[in-house]
């Protein structure tokens, strides 16, 4: 609930997915990890829906922008409280005293263990396939936060949308998404059985359809048919958030998560000013849906470092046929991500 409701913060994200997989991961089936992602992100896609309302009434309201701050306020305190006294460890913690756990809150080693997921070989994660993950998650961040930043401007110019049109086209965008994400899950994974790397590919080809779509646009109900076209993309967040808790060790999940965090955050850093002013500025007049066909070829990129993974591990499947069961420093039995490719379903 609190991430969908704003402010929003990424690291309450990162937390949230982290105890989840954490939580998850504990029991005899690896695969609810995504199960349970699946229903954070659900949830969260839901209750955006209800802060952009809130939004969009907060002016005419007798509480105006106070009222909406103090109402996150509230929210946010009762999710502390909730954390604090309802949620379980999945093991239990090692108690210190309390200068011992503000000394270890501010190791600067912590962070320098999270960056050596990347620099450096670690037991029970696929340093490979964390690189891999990352160039995928800042590339579809970059193109998404990018189209997102001009999408107004290019619908006002195009097809004269004031803002509550674009209001209008975001809260469908997001329901149609919605029930999409309802319906293709336990479809691609109940019926079809497909991986998460599979689920990955069909989202990001389908993420190119839209953009043909939007791109050659010439009506506003083309674009509400490219945003019903978009319908299954929200499986894709499902899909990497399950990846990446495949990828390290149960005891790495936090650092990946803050690995991933950054990488995600810096995306729209790199990406605004580009689309803004690289990008549109100079083809609004000429070409303006000239930022749409530019991520198509990025997240073609992504579609090819998708299916090679794939193919690697399906090879090392066939080459590998049985391998010996991994312990992590802790003893802890780790599944190679090939593995899920063979075995688990997101």
């Amino acid at each position: 609930m609190l991430l969908g409701y704003k402010p929003r913060s990424s690291d309450i994200r990162i937390l949230v997915f982290s105890v989840t997989a954490s939580v998850e991961t504990s029991s005899s089936e690896v695969s609810l990890v995504a199960v349970f992602v699946g229903m954070v992100d659900s949830i969260e896609n839901i209750f955006s829906i209800s802060d952009d309302d809130v939004d969009g009434l907060r002016v005419a309201e007798d509480g105006g922008y106070y009222g909406v701050f103090l109402t996150a306020v509230c929210l946010y305190i009762f999710g502390f409280l909730y954390g604090l006294y309802w949620i379980k460890e999945a093991h239990e913690p090692i108690k210190t005293s309390e200068v011992g756990m503000l000394r270890d809150m501010f190791n600067p080693k912590h962070v320098i263990d999270t960056f050596n997921l990347v620099l450096k070989k670690t037991p029970g994660a696929n340093r490979e396939y964390i690189i891999l993950m990352l160039i995928v998650v800042f590339i579809i961040s970059f193109v998404g936060t990018g189209e997102i930043g001009v999408f107004f401007l290019y619908a006002h110019t195009e097809f004269g949308w004031t803002t509550i049109d674009n209001s209008y086209f975001l809260t469908l965008n997001t329901l149609v998404q919605l029930i999409g994400t309802a319906i293709a899950f336990p479809l691609f994974t109940k019926v079809f059985h497909l991986t998460d790397l599979m689920i990955l590919f069909i989202t990001s080809f389908d993420k190119i359809v839209c953009n043909f779509i939007f791109g050659f646009a010439n009506t506003s109900f083309m674009l509400y048919a490219g945003a019903v076209m978009s319908a299954i993309r929200g499986v894709s967040s499902i899909a990497i958030l399950s990846l990446e808790t495949k990828i390290v060790s149960e005891n790495d999940l936090g650092k990946a998560q803050s690995l991933f965090g950054i990488c995600g955050a810096l995306a729209p850093a790199v990406a605004i000013p580009i689309y803004s002013k690289l990008i549109y500025d100079n083809t609004s007049k000429t070409f303006p849906a000239a930022f749409l066909f530019f991520g198509i070829p990025l997240i073609a990129i992504v579609s090819t470092m998708i299916i090679s993974i794939y193919l690697r591990e399906k090879r090392r499947n066939r080459v590998e046929p049985s391998q010996e069961t991994e312990l992590d420093t802790n003893g802890q039995q780790v599944v190679p991500m090939e593995n899920f490719v063979k075995t688990s379903n997101i």
